[in-house]
């Protein structure tokens, strides 16, 4: 999974990728494809967390769940994935097919 190579920290729900491998991957993934064919998905709630910044102030970094993660790479590669399809179109066409597909 590029969510893993990305690192990172667990979401609210305290799930690492420990956490996952130990419960299996691919129950891990049909369970998220469940969910998404059947209408169920629903984004968990982000971790808020504060980065400290070199001025001393600090910036507020929401942290989703890897499952979420899980589906936002997913949905980014498809709309990659279809852009790079469209490629050959007139300019003003693949725009409008990169987002209508992306939307």
């Amino acid at each position: 999974l590029e969510v893993k190579e990305n690192g990172g920290s667990h979401g609210i729900d305290n799930q690492t990728f420990g956490d996952i491998e130990s419960l299996g991957i691919e129950n891990f993934l049909l369970s998220i494809e469940n969910d998404l064919r059947g209408g169920n998905y629903r984004p968990e709630p982000v971790l808020r967390v504060n980065i400290p910044k070199p001025d001393g102030k600090q910036r507020p970094l929401g942290i989703p769940t890897i499952r979420d993660r899980v589906v936002l790479q997913a949905c980014n590669e498809k709309c990659q994935r279809s852009c790079r399809l469209n490629i050959r179109r007139q300019q003003n066409e693949l725009q409008y097919r990169c987002k209508a597909n992306c939307a």
